[in-house]
């Protein structure tokens, strides 16, 4: 058998077992020289290479656990593996979804849910923590992080602005322009507590259906799947 070029051949240095023919890929795998082989090496029918990293027949580096195709695809986290090594996690960071979905979607809600209760601390955390999972995972961690970074943003810049505009005002206009802007300043807190209560709102019931929701009119200084793909097609 033939390992992917470019990788460590799986199990090297150990003993591969007799009478396997090199340069199998797909079904050929379980394809054996004689049955006499089989009998005096002591190897079920069947039974194939030692198990390690492979090129299926779609080209995909998969693990092969002596028998058959798992479902352990290799990716960024790939590591070569001996004979008798446990096939490690399967890397879903490239995959739209994991091994289960439903866990994907809780993790969603979870992610905005720290928006709205966890800050830019927490986001930052779950975001750092859980980007591997899958694609959908990342994309709402970092959407609930790039919408805490921006309402932390607005947070601070508004009021001060306001605050440097009252301040230039009072000085042309007198007093009463600072009275007025008091109230001005009031109604513009209170829609940015509403904003960051309702919209995490929003992302949690679409990630718990399995929805791709993005946050509007925020700043994305963190890249997700969807803005990675538009930057590549761009």
């Amino acid at each position: 058998m033939v390992p992917l070029p470019g990788h460590p051949s799986p199990g090297e240095g150990a003993t591969r077992p007799a009478g396997r023919r090199s340069g199998l890929r797909g079904s050929e795998l379980l394809s054996t020289d004689d049955t006499s082989d089989q009998t005096s090496q002591g190897n079920a029918p069947g039974a194939g290479p030692a198990p390690g990293w492979y090129a299926d027949p779609q080209g995909s580096v998969r693990w092969w656990d002596g028998i058959a195709w798992t479902a352990h695809v290799g990716g960024s986290s790939w590591q070569a593996s001996g004979p008798g090594v446990a096939a490690p996690r399967p890397d879903y960071s490239n995959q739209p979804w994991s091994h289960d979905p439903a866990s994907d979607r809780s993790m969603g809600l979870v992610a905005n849910l720290l928006a709205m209760l966890g800050g830019l601390i927490g986001t930052g955390i779950f975001y750092a923590v859980t980007k591997e999972r899958s694609q959908f995972v990342r994309h709402h961690a970092a959407e609930a992080l790039n919408f805490t970074i921006t309402l932390t943003i607005v947070s601070f810049a508004l009021p001060l602005g306001v605050m440097a505009l009252l301040m230039g005002g009072t000085f042309v206009f007198g007093r009463g322009v600072a009275f007025g802007g008091f109230f001005a300043l009031f109604p513009l807190t209170m829609a940015i507590g509403l904003v960051a209560l309702v919209l995490p709102i929003m992302a949690m019931v679409a990630a718990n259906r399995g929805e791709w929701y993005r946050y509007p009119m925020i700043f994305r200084f963190v890249k997700g799947p969807l803005d990675l793909e538009t930057t590549e097609r761009g």
